[in-house]
């Protein structure tokens, strides 16, 4: 019989295997009171980023559940880590971010409060910048006809939730989370918005989204602008 844990850590990989230490040791920190387990689901690294992370993995001394996505792209690779995840609560992570120690701790207090979906604060770094999230539903649905109203890497989630609204959709990979969030803020989960801080969401040159071909990420951008702009009309209609 399979082993559930409490927590499912997902994180999808192509690239930043050199910052994967601090994010796995920072897993392990923030699991410590838990029962959790690490899923690393692999979109298409090099063997050169592969074999890196591979050592970084042993460094940090933790289990890890390496798996290849079912599919290209990093909504495959999310969607695959979903699914594999044993847990009843997923956390989305990222290789090139670091959890903070209470983080588990603080979505465990907002899952046994009834939260289908808790979203955190996060600081950004190098150069520091405090993240926070809006606070209630109608303000993170404001914020979202101009912006994404969450940080990714501060957000968790049931897993019959996630999937029970359809999961990460890869026509929009480049600005998926926010495609997902927008969903979710016009659906019937329970969001939860936390304004302790999360995650220490790093920001460099080289982060998937940004390399992204920038005319279909700004295309998709405004597709879920105007979507959300349509939602907001129907609901005060």
């Amino acid at each position: 019989m399979a082993r559930v844990h409490d927590f499912s850590i997902v994180i999808p990989f192509r690239h930043g295997a050199k910052y994967a230490l601090s994010a796995l040791l920072s897993c392990r920190l923030a699991a410590r009171d838990f029962d959790a387990e690490v899923i690393i689901c692999l979109d298409g690294p090099s063997s050169q980023e592969y074999s890196l992370l591979k050592r970084q993995i042993k460094r940090a001394g933790i289990s890890v559940n390496l798996i290849t996505s079912q599919g290209g792209g990093i909504s495959a690779a999310l969607n695959t880590g979903i699914q594999a995840a044993s847990a009843p609560f997923v956390i989305r992570h990222d290789i090139d971010d670091i959890m903070m120690p209470g983080r588990l701790n603080y979505c465990a207090e907002l899952f046994d409060a009834g939260a289908e979906f808790v979203f955190g604060s996060a600081l950004r770094f190098p150069k520091l910048k405090r993240i926070t999230v809006p606070q209630g539903i109608e303000a993170a649905r404001r914020r979202s006809l101009h912006e994404c109203p969450f940080v990714h890497p501060g957000s968790a989630f049931t897993k019959l939730a996630v999937q029970r609204v359809g999961g990460y959709d890869p026509y929009f990979d480049g600005v998926e989370d926010f495609e997902l969030w927008s969903r979710v803020l016009w659906s019937e989960c329970v969001i939860h918005t936390d304004s302790r801080l999360h995650v220490l969401y790093r920001r460099h040159r080289k982060q998937f989204t940004r390399t992204r071909d920038g005319h279909h990420t700004n295309l998709r951008r405004i597709e879920i602008f105007e979507r959300n702009r349509i939602a907001t009309l129907n609901e005060t209609a």
